[in-house]
C-alpha cells in the first residue's frame, strides 16, 4: 500500500467522535501533521475485544481486484493509536447500525440503532422527489450516489438531510481492508462512541455547554409572541385554535416539496407531534425532533435543522414514551405506492383524483395522517411496548351551560362511552366526585372567560399533570350537530339509538359528547369508538340513591375517599392506602375490578353474605387459590383485547380511512403480532375452561359457590367449538398466520378453487406437450406463473417463444399459457386480499360474540379480586366475618383495630351505634387517637361491606348507603378555598344529602375559624344531626373533663405529662392538653411555661366575661335602664 494511501486510512479513523456524545477530544495540531514510517506500515485491524451489532454492508461504489473504494476526510492518525474502523462513510453521512432484539418481534425484522435511537437510512439510491428535503437555504446534494443503500428493493421517496457543514473536507479514496468476520460482533457502547461522529455538531460557549440554535427557533413567525392558529388569531383571541398554526404562504413555497407537505400537515396538527414515514423510518422535524430527543433518548442528526428518525417497528415503543409524559402523537403514512404516483402525476391529477394543473407539493408521494394517539385514546397493543397499566385512562370533555354541568368520557381501551348532566352546588361536589372516581387521562374544558371561576379553579386543580385542553364555547357543538355526526357514523348494521336517546335526555352533556366527537373524528378514531363501544348514562350520588334498590352500591365523595386514605395515601399515591393493603390481584382485569368495589361497595345484604361466603370458602382452601393465581397471571389484559378485535373487525373502519391506504414495510410483522395475540386470547380461555373441568373433579362445591359451574352464561366449551370449524388454531400458531378454513371465508374460498382449477388446465396442457414432444415441464419465470420447458433438440410450434434456455432445455411461452397466466394472477390477486381481509373477518366473527366472551372475563376477574380480599384475611391475625342486619341502622364492633395500621401495639377499641345512641360525641386531648378512631370506623365499615374479614373480635351493622368524613386540616390553594370553606362545603353536602343510612364522621369542626364562630357552628350542626336520628361520630375539642384521662404533672417543672390511653369511653375530657403536644414536638420548656402563664390569664378572663354576660342577661329583662361598665382588672379577677 502507498504512503499516500496509509495516510488516507489514518486520517479517516481519526475522525474524533463528538465530545457530547462519546467524550473524545480533538487531536492536537502537531499529532495531526505526523506520519507513519515505512518500516511501521500496518494495515488498520478492527478491535477484536469489542462485540457489537452487525453493521449493513454499505454500498461503496466500484471495487478494484475485489476490495471496496472508501470515500474518507483527509486528516491523519497518531501512529501509536490503534487503528478502528467505525461504520461510516464521512462525517457528512448517516448511517445505522443493525442490533440484535432482546424481543421476538424485533428479531424478525432487523432493527437499526444509532446512540439510543435509531437514525435514518436512505430507502434507494434513484433520485426522488423527497430527496430535496430541507430548509430554505440549506446547501444540495451533488448526489444520490453518497445516499446509503440499506433498504434492499425499495423505491419509496426519501427526504433527504441537506450537508450543512460550512467547510467541506477534501476526500480521497482507499481501499478498506477485509474485516475478520468476528470482529463484526462488537460491544453496543463500543458501536455508538464509534458511531457519534453522526450525531448533530453542538457549538459550546464559554463554559463548555451545548449551545445548538436550531433554523426552526431563528423564524420570526414561529417565536411564541408572534404565533398565530390558521386563522390569524393570537393566543389571547377568545377563539383562538391552539390546534393549529399559521405557516405564511411565501415561507411554504420557498421550500422543497418534502419540507413544504411537513409543513403543511404541521399547520394543521400544530399540538401533536408527527412521526412522519419516509421509507421504513419514522422521521422527526424541528420542533418535534427536539422533544423527542429530550423525551425518547434518540439523537440528532447531523444539519442545523433538527432532525431524527427510528425505524417503523419501533413506533408503539415510541410513541407510549411520549403518549405517558403527556403528549400527543400524529402517525402520518406514505398512502400511495411509487406505481400509482407516478400514473396520477402523468395523468395530472391531485390527491383527491381531480385534474389539474399540478404544482411541486402535489407532484409528491402522498401522505396523510392515520392516527393521533393521545393519553385519553391509547387502546391494546399487540406487542409489550404500549403497557399502559391496568388504570383506565379516559379522555373527558366537560362542558358547563347554566348552573348545569354536561360531562362526556370515553374510555377507548375498553369501548365504553359515558354521557350525562347534572346540577351541582357552589364547590360541584358531585364533579369532584365523579373526577375522583375516575382515572382521567386528557381533559377538555372551556377557556377561562367561558365558564364560572368556581368551575375553572375545580378543572384547574383537577386537570394538573395531566394532558388537558381549553376549548372556545363553539368546539363545544349544539344538540343538533353532534346528533348529525353521530347519524354520518350509522348505518344500516350498526345501530346508534341508544346514543340518540341518551343525548335528547342530555342536551348539556351532548354539548360536551360534541366536542369530544370533533377530537374523535380528527383522531381517526370516531368510527372504531362509536360502532363498537357500550353506551352509559351517567348517574350522580343522588339519582343513584333514588335507585337504591336496584343499584344497591355505596356511595362515597371525593373527600370520603381521601379523607378515610380509600385509593390514595398521605403522599397523594396509593402507598399507605386501603386499596393498595387489599391488592395482591394478578391481573390487569382483577386490579379494575378491586377498583370498581373499593370505590363503590355493595350495599344489598344477600350480596354481601354471598360475598362472605365465597371469601370464607377461598380462605378454606389456599391450594385452589395458589392454583388460580397461578392460572390467571399468565393470561393478557383480556377485556382490551377483545375491545381491540372489535376496532380491527370488517365494516368497524370506512373503506375510505386513510390507514386502508397506509403503505406498510413491517406488515408481516404486524399480521404476525395479531395471530398471536388472536390465539392467546383464545388459549386462555380454552385453559380456564380445563381448568374448571380439572377442578370439579375436587372442588365442585367451591366452584358452585363461586358460580363458575352450572352457569348458563358461561358455556366456554360451546364457543370454543365454533372457532375450531373457523380456522386451526394450532396451525395459526404454528405459521403465525390466520387462515381461514374452508367455508370461514367465501372470497378466499373462490379464489383458492379457481387457482386449483387453472393449475389442474395448466397440467393438463403439459401432459399434452409431454405425449408429444417426450419431455414438459411447467415452471414459473419473473410474473409468469406458467412457462413450459423441452428438450432443445425438439422442434415447436412457431406460435411459442423461447424467453431462456438452460443446459439441454429451452423454456417457451405458449398462447395456450397466456390465459393461464392472466387468470392466475387475477385470483391471486383476490386471494391475497381475501388473505389480508382474513384478520378483519375472523375478529368480526368473533366480536359478534363479544357478549359472552365478557362475561367469561368478568368472572376472571372477579375471581381474581375475591381471591385478592381473602389473601387479605389472612393477613389479620384476629379477625370475624361481620354479621350483616337487615333492620334498622345498626353498626358496633368490640375490639376493632384500624386496617391499615400495622402496628403491633395499636390499642383496640369498641363502639357501639345501635338504636337510641346512634350520635356520639366524641372528645380527648391532642394526639389523643380521636382521628384515627374515625378513619378505623371509617375503614372497617367500608371492609365490612366489601364482604371480607375485619380485624376485630365481632362485628354488626346494617349496610350503609353513603359514609361522609369532614376530616383533617386542609385547604385548595388552587382552587381559592381555604381550610374553613373546606370545612364548611364538606358539613354542607353532609347536610343536604345524608339520609337515616348514612354514616357521618366529623372530626373538630369549626376549628377554621374563631373559637366563638366555630364552637357556635359546631354546635348547631351537632344538634341538628342527633335530632335526624343519623349514624354519626363527632370528635371536637370543645369541652370541659374527661374522667378517665389519666393526668400527671411533673412537680419540679411544672409542665403536664400525659399518658395516652387510645381507649374510647363515655364522659368527656376536660382540656386539650395542647402544651403537652408542643412539648413533644420539641418546644423549649421557657416558651411552654411562659405560654401555660398566658393560658391561665386567658381562662380567667374568658370565666370573668362568662360571669358578667350572664349577669347581664338576668337583669337585662327587669331593669329598662340598667347601665352596664366594665370593671378593671382587678375587679375582673375579683368576679372570678
Amino acid at each position: 500500500m502507498s504512503e499516500k494511501k496509509q495516510k488516507s486510512i489514518l486520517s479517516f479513523f481519526n475522525k474524533t467522535p463528538n465530545a457530547k456524545s462519546s467524550g473524545g477530544t480533538t487531536p492536537s495540531k502537531s499529532a495531526s501533521k505526523r506520519e507513519l514510517p515505512s518500516s511501521d506500515k500496518k494495515k488498520p485491524v478492527l478491535k477484536e475485544n469489542i462485540k457489537d451489532p452487525v453493521v449493513k454492508k454499505l454500498d461503496l461504489g466500484k471495487s478494484s481486484k475485489k476490495t471496496k473504494k472508501l470515500q474518507i476526510d483527509d486528516e491523519e492518525l497518531d501512529s501509536d493509536e490503534e487503528l478502528k474502523i467505525p461504520p461510516r462513510r464521512s462525517a457528512g453521512k448517516r448511517r445505522r447500525a443493525i442490533i440484535e432484539s432482546d424481543s421476538e418481534e424485533e428479531k424478525e425484522s432487523p432493527q437499526t440503532f444509532m446512540k439510543g435511537p435509531e437514525k435514518r437510512q436512505k430507502t434507494s439510491r434513484k433520485k426522488s422527489k423527497d430527496a430535496d428535503f430541507k430548509p430554505p437555504g440549506a446547501a444540495e446534494e451533488s448526489s444520490e450516489e453518497d445516499m446509503d443503500t440499506s433498504i434492499a428493493g425499495s423505491e419509496d421517496d426519501t427526504i433527504s438531510e441537506p450537508e450543512e457543514s460550512p467547510v467541506k473536507s477534501k476526500k480521497k479514496t482507499v481501499s478498506r481492508p477485509k474485516t475478520p468476520s468476528a470482529a463484526r460482533k462488537r460491544n453496543l457502547n463500543s458501536t455508538m462512541t464509534d458511531m457519534s461522529i453522526f450525531a448533530a455538531d453542538d457549538d459550546e460557549d464559554a463554559n463548555g455547554e451545548s449551545k445548538v440554535v436550531w433554523t426552526h427557533e431563528e423564524l420570526e413567525w414561529l417565536k411564541p409572541k408572534n404565533i398565530k392558529d390558521n386563522k390569524g388569531r393570537r393566543a389571547d383571541d377568545v377563539d383562538y385554535d391552539p390546534t393549529t398554526l399559521h405557516v405564511p404562504d411565501a415561507f411554504i413555497k420557498s421550500l422543497t416539496p418534502g419540507m413544504g407537505n411537513w409543513w403543511k400537515i404541521k399547520s394543521r396538527n400544530f399540538d401533536v407531534v408527527i412521526f412522519y414515514k419516509v421509507g421504513k423510518f419514522y422521521e422527526l422535524y424541528h420542533m418535534d425532533a427536539v422533544i423527542g430527543v429530550e423525551n425518547c433518548g434518540v439523537t440528532f442528526m447531523k444539519g442545523k435543522f433538527a432532525h431524527a428518525g427510528f425505524p417503523e417497528m419501533r413506533f408503539d415503543h415510541f410513541a407510549s414514551m411520549l403518549v405517558t409524559k403527556g403528549f400527543k402523537v400524529a402517525r402520518v403514512e406514505q398512502t400511495e405506492t411509487q406505481e400509482s404516483n407516478k400514473e396520477r402525476v402523468k395523468e395530472s391529477k391531485d390527491w383527491k383524483g381531480v385534474t389539474k394543473k399540478l404544482d411541486k407539493f402535489e407532484k409528491q408521494t402522498r401522505r396523510e395522517v392515520c392516527a393521533i394517539v393521545t393519553p385519553g385514546t391509547r387502546v391494546a397493543a399487540f406487542n409489550s411496548h404500549d403497557d399502559f397499566g391496568h388504570k383506565e385512562g379516559l379522555f373527558a370533555s366537560v362542558f358547563e351551560c347554566e348552573k348545569t354541568i354536561g360531562v362526556a368520557l370515553v374510555d377507548t381501551s375498553m369501548s365504553e362511552l359515558i354521557v350525562g348532566q347534572f346540577g351541582d352546588d357552589t364547590f360541584f361536589s358531585n364533579l369532584r366526585t365523579l373526577l375522583s372516581q375516575r382515572h382521567i387521562s386528557q381533559l377538555m374544558k372551556q377557556k377561562k372567560a367561558c365558564i364560572s371561576p368556581n368551575l375553572h379553579q375545580v378543572l384547574a386543580a383537577t386537570s394538573k399533570g395531566i394532558c388537558s385542553d381549553d376549548l372556545p364555547d363553539k368546539a363545544f357543538l349544539d344538540v343538533a350537530k353532534t346528533k348529525k355526526i353521530i347519524r354520518e357514523i350509522d348505518n344500516d348494521e350498526i345501530k346508534l339509538d341508544k346514543l340518540v336517546e341518551i343525548c335528547d335526555a342530555n342536551p348539556v352533556g351532548t354539548q360536551a359528547l360534541g366536542a369530544l366527537l370533533t377530537h374523535l373524528k380528527r383522531y381517526e378514531i370516531i368510527h372504531e369508538v362509536l360502532r363498537t363501544s357500550t353506551f352509559i348514562q351517567y348517574e350522580t350520588s343522588d339519582r343513584l340513591l333514588r335507585k337504591i334498590n336496584t343499584q344497591q352500591r355505596m356511595i362515597m365523595d371525593a373527600a370520603t375517599l381521601i379523607n378515610l386514605g380509600v385509593t390514595q395515601g398521605d403522599d397523594g399515591t396509593e402507598r399507605g392506602s386501603c386499596l393498595r393493603k387489599l391488592d395482591t390481584c394478578c391481573s390487569a382485569g382483577g386490579k379494575r375490578k378491586l377498583w370498581e368495589t373499593v370505590i363503590s361497595p355493595p350495599a344489598n345484604p344477600d350480596v354481601i353474605r354471598h360475598r362472605q361466603k365465597c371469601i370464607k370458602a377461598l380462605m378454606d382452601n389456599q391450594e385452589f387459590c395458589k392454583d388460580a393465581r397461578k392460572l390467571i397471571s399468565g393470561f393478557p389484559d383480556l377485556a382490551r383485547l377483545i375491545s381491540r378485535f372489535g376496532n380491527l373487525s370488517i365494516g368497524i373502519r370506512p373503506s375510505d380511512h386513510p390507514d386502508k391506504r397506509a403503505v406498510m414495510y413491517e406488515e408481516i410483522l404486524y399480521n404476525r403480532q395479531k395471530t398471536r395475540s388472536f390465539c392467546r386470547v383464545l388459549s386462555s380461555f380454552k385453559d380456564f375452561d380445563a381448568w374448571i373441568k380439572k377442578q370439579s373433579a375436587t372442588n365442585e362445591n367451591l366452584l358452585k359457590i363461586l358460580q363458575l359451574v352450572d352457569n348458563e352464561n358461561i358455556v366456554i366449551e360451546d364457543l370454543l367449538a365454533n372457532w375450531r370449524k373457523t380456522f386451526d388454531m394450532e396451525k395459526a400458531k404454528r405459521e403465525e398466520k390466520l387462515t381461514p378454513k374452508e367455508g370461514a371465508n367465501p372470497p378466499f374460498d373462490r379464489a383458492v378453487k379457481e387457482i386449483k382449477r387453472i393449475q389442474n388446465e395448466a397440467e393438463v396442457f403439459r401432459t399434452e406437450v409431454a405425449d408429444n414432444y417426450g419431455h414438459a415441464k411447467l415452471l414459473k419465470s419473473g410474473k409468469l406463473h406458467f412457462v413450459i420447458q423441452v428438450r432443445d433438440t425438439v422442434k415447436t410450434p412457431n406460435e411459442w417463444t423461447s424467453i431462456g434456455l438452460t443446459k439441454g432445455f429451452k423454456k417457451y411461452q405458449a398462447p395456450e399459457l397466456d390465459v393461464l397466466n392472466k387468470e392466475m394472477s387475477r385470483y391471486i390477486n383476490l386471494k391475497d386480499m381475501a388473505l389480508s381481509e382474513a384478520s378483519s373477518v375472523i375478529f368480526g366473527e368473533f366480536y359478534k360474540t363479544s357478549n359472552r366472551w365478557l362475561a367469561i372475563v368478568r368472572m376472571i376477574d372477579e375471581l381474581d379480586a375475591l381471591i385478592s380480599f381473602a389473601n387479605y384475611g389472612h393477613t389479620i391475625e384476629e379477625r370475624c366475618f361481620p354479621e350483616v342486619v337487615d333492620e334498622g341502622e345498626v353498626l358496633s364492633f368490640t375490639v376493632g383495630k384500624h386496617p391499615t395500621v400495622d402496628a403491633a401495639n395499636f390499642i383496640p377499641n369498641d363502639v357501639d351505634l345501635e338504636e337510641g345512641g346512634k350520635c356520639i360525641l366524641l372528645t380527648g386531648p391532642n394526639m389523643g387517637g380521636k382521628s384515627t378512631i374515625l378513619r378505623q370506623i371509617g375503614l372497617l365499615t367500608l371492609l365490612a361491606h366489601y364482604g371480607c374479614a375485619v380485624p376485630a373480635e365481632s362485628m354488626q351493622f346494617s349496610p350503609v348507603d353513603r359514609i361522609f368524613t369532614r376530616l383533617g386540616c386542609s385547604d385548595r390553594l388552587l382552587a381559592g378555598e381555604s381550610t374553613f370553606m373546606v370545612e364548611m362545603a364538606e358539613t354542607s353536602s353532609i347536610l343536604k344529602s345524608s339520609t337515616k343510612r348514612s354514616l357521618l364522621l366529623l372530626d373538630e369542626l369549626g376549628r377554621g375559624t374563631s373559637t366563638h364562630d366555630g364552637s357556635s357552628i359546631a354546635q348547631a350542626v351537632l344538634e341538628t344531626l342527633s335530632a335526624r336520628n343519623v349514624r354519626t361520630i363527632f370528635s371536637t375539642h370543645y369541652h370541659t373533663l374527661f374522667l378517665h384521662l389519666n393526668r400527671q404533672r411533673d412537680e419540679e417543672t411544672g409542665l403536664e405529662k400525659v399518658t395516652f390511653l387510645y381507649t374510647l369511653c363515655d364522659g368527656h375530657a376536660s382540656r386539650s392538653h395542647g402544651f403537652h403536644a408542643a412539648r413533644s414536638a420539641g418546644l423549649p420548656d421557657e416558651v411552654i411555661l411562659a405560654a401555660q402563664r398566658a393560658a391561665k390569664d386567658l381562662q380567667k378572663l374568658h370565666n370573668g366575661l362568662q360571669y358578667i354576660n350572664h349577669f347581664k342577661r338576668q337583669r337585662f329583662d327587669k331593669a329598662k335602664n340598667f347601665k352596664f361598665t366594665v370593671c378593671d382588672d382587678q375587679d375582673l379577677m375579683a368576679c372570678n
